[in-house]
């Protein structure tokens, strides 16, 4: 979904960092212009970002229609999130391949990362801290981590935002 210079610079920056994660993986990033089939739900959603893992999986042979993705990021909005964090992972949880839901805080240090488990439990692990590190590659790819740096880079918001939105500078 289309948003504001924060919003998109944040999507760039992940699809960026994703993408140099999973050179030489069997992995592929996409942003924004790809929609998701759920096949069970009968509907389709255009998430932020998607990334998968093996061989395309299109719906009706459409190109732009995804059925198959591992990782689905959404960079939440005043205007999305509760969507984000309610009605779409409950759609998305639906996919059987999809196994990361990755909302991030155009706002604040905010990452939330859904896990869905060979067990089919998912958990919820939030990272709200510079600090911390985020595990983070679609869960067929060997481990990669966001780390402190990274993460900063990632939510780093451009000089036209408002004071109060810009993160701290680095201890």
């Amino acid at each position: 979904m289309a948003g504001t210079i924060e919003h998109n610079a944040i999507v760039v920056n992940i699809v960026s960092e994703l993408s140099i994660r999973m050179k030489g993986r069997p992995c592929q990033v996409y942003a924004n212009d790809l929609k998701v089939r759920i096949r069970s739900a009968d509907t389709g959603k255009s998430p932020d970002l998607i990334a998968l893992c093996g061989e395309h999986q299109f719906h009706d042979g459409r190109r732009d229609v995804l059925l198959n993705p591992r990782l689905i990021v959404e960079v939440l909005s005043d205007s999305t999130e509760a969507c984000d964090r309610g009605k779409k992972i409950a759609i998305y949880r639906q996919i059987p391949s999809f196994r990361e839901y990755l909302l991030v805080s155009q706002h604040q240090v905010q990452v939330d990362l859904f896990s869905r488990a060979n067990d089919g439990r998912w958990t919820l692990s939030d990272y709200s801290a510079l600090t911390d590190c985020v595990p983070l590659c679609p869960a067929s790819a060997a481990p990669c981590r966001w780390r402190r740096s990274t993460l900063r880079w990632i939510l780093s918001l451009p000089e036209a935002a408002p004071r109060a939105a810009r993160l701290p500078p680095e201890d």
